[in-house]
């Protein structure tokens, strides 16, 4: 079986490393070329996170990313002191713990992309005659 894999975004490069993992042939590709400037994902899921863990790479990834807690600051104007400090609903690392050992990471693509970048891969070799390119 072999699965092509549409867009090199997040979501596209987690579903392309874990097919090839399991040993699909995958091909991903992206209509940008070269690795975008600005970062497509600030925040890596809990459940990201455990992929992450799972393939040996979560220290990694929390090795260059940030300690943050993602928080909204309301305020009747942004020169004004006052204001209520708001959550964004991503879980804290206590909420997460009660459901998996890893929990979200905030990493820029500078952190997630130091190792490798992708913009198309293929992860077998192309049969001869397969018609595919």
């Amino acid at each position: 079986m072999q699965v092509l894999v549409v867009g090199a975004g997040p979501a596209g490069l987690v579903a392309g490393m874990t097919l090839a993992r399991s040993g699909i042939g995958v091909l991903v590709i992206d209509k940008r070329e070269g690795v975008p400037a600005l970062s497509r994902a600030l925040v890596i899921s809990t459940r990201g996170m455990e992929l992450m863990r799972r393939w040996g790479l979560e220290d990694a990834v929390r090795a260059g990313a940030p300690e943050v807690i993602p928080r909204a600051w309301v305020t009747r104007a942004l020169a004004c002191g006052e204001g209520t400090e708001m959550p964004l609903g991503h879980p804290s690392d206590e909420e997460a713990a009660a459901v998996s050992p890893s929990r979200p990471a905030w990493a820029p693509r500078t952190t997630t992309s130091r190792s490798c970048s992708l913009t198309c891969a293929r992860c077998r070799p192309q049969r001869s005659g397969s018609g595919a390119s």
